[in-house]
């Protein structure tokens, strides 16, 4: 260091007792002999008193107290002697010990805590899941299948599983420190809600459920006008085709018309069709088909087939849209714009169509049957 002292006083020649002090340096105390025939300059270097410590924490964002103070930043000039050192992290086991410092200079004290960790045992059925395993919204970690995580630091995570024609589930569990937390996951066939398309191609439209006006006060069946509530449901984005029929219903004809025109059949038929798709893909067909009884409130012609069907709402396979469910998704559903037709006022816009032609049937249940 450079410096002069204050100007005081001086009886000269003689004899004069003088000190040097500054903090974190070592005083300096002598007798100094002054002359009147000369220029009196003296020099002194002073030398530090203090050690500069260096603090290399992990985490590095860990609080470190002093002798109960609080510290902030990693390097501090300490005048030696035996310190209390505390580092505390939240997440962490904290850590305790004693500083002795006794030479100056330069020295460096490396402090490492424990992170509080665990492990995360997932078994999931079935086996082709996949698991997104997030914390505070980021993914840690994803596989498919069963699989133990190990050293998750403790806390909470999000477990969301899923596989295609299985509903996704999400779940949370807390992982605690050199605990090993069990989560065994089964998923239930059946879909999300959401657009999908099915194992066997078939593209199915989410529409979500809500009310609107249903009827007609000019025709005499449909009276009146009248508000029902469509609960959610998934219906097909396209009618159903030659080829798809032709694949599930071989008539031994092979396809007529084109791969990809509507399917010309009749109700019953419709309803067979839903029932084996169904079980093509592994679902409960909704429909019990009695072919041996005839139904006691079909009191159509006699020409007509009378097959007693019923329908099993509660199952998870395929079947017809309700009267209400066509009318409610033709309509737009909760994005309705109240058109006439399905899409516009005009029909022109939105269909290939013959006035008064006969030829184009679609099949719904009974609206009795809701």
């Amino acid at each position: 260091m450079e410096g002069y002292t204050n100007m005081q006083p001086i009886r000269l020649p003689g004899n004069t007792r003088y000190g040097l002090k500054m903090d974190n340096y070592k005083t300096i105390e002598e007798t100094i002999t002054l002359s009147n025939e000369s220029e009196n300059q003296f020099h002194y270097r002073m030398q530090k008193s203090t050690c500069s410590v260096e603090f290399r924490v992990e985490p590095s964002n860990a609080q470190l107290i002093l002798n109960g103070k609080h510290i902030v930043g990693h390097r501090h000039e300490l005048v030696p002697g035996v310190y209390r050192l505390e580092a505390r992290r939240d997440g962490y086991e904290s850590l305790k010990r004693t500083l002795d410092i006794s030479n100056c200079g330069n020295e460096t004290v490396d402090i490492a805590l424990r992170q509080h960790a665990g492990n995360l045992q997932i078994t999931v059925s079935p086996m082709d899941a996949t698991t997104d395993l997030r914390c505070d919204g980021y993914t840690v970690n994803e596989f498919t299948g069963s699989k133990m995580v190990p050293d998750l630091p403790a806390g909470e995570y999000e477990l969301t599983v899923s596989c295609p024609g299985w509903k996704t589930k999400k779940f949370t569990y807390l992982v605690e420190d050199q605990q090993t937390t069990m989560a065994h996951i089964v998923l239930k066939h059946g879909w999300d809600f959401q657009d999908y398309t099915s194992p066997s191609g078939v593209e199915m439209v989410a529409v979500e459920g809500g009310s609107f006006m249903m009827g007609s006060n000019e025709n005499g069946d449909e009276q009146p006008v009248h508000q029902v509530t469509v609960s959610s449901f998934w219906m097909g984005r396209y009618e159903v085709t030659e080829e798809q029929k032709e694949n599930l219903m071989p008539t031994g004809y092979g396809i007529q018309d084109g791969e990809k025109y509507p399917a010309y059949i009749n109700w019953f038929s419709a309803a067979e069709f839903c029932n084996r798709l169904s079980q093509a893909e592994g679902l409960t067909p909704c429909y019990i088909i009695d072919k041996s009884r005839e139904d006691p409130n079909n009191t159509g012609p006699d020409r007509f087939e009378k097959t007693l069907v019923v329908c099993d709402f509660s199952a998870d396979g395929y079947r017809l849209p309700t009267e209400t469910e066509w009318e409610y998704a033709a309509r737009g559903g909760r994005k309705s714009k109240n058109y006439v037709y399905a899409g516009s006022n005009n029909p022109d816009n939105v269909a290939h169509y013959k006035p008064r032609n006969g030829n184009t049937y679609l099949s719904c249940w009974n609206p009795q049957a809701e």
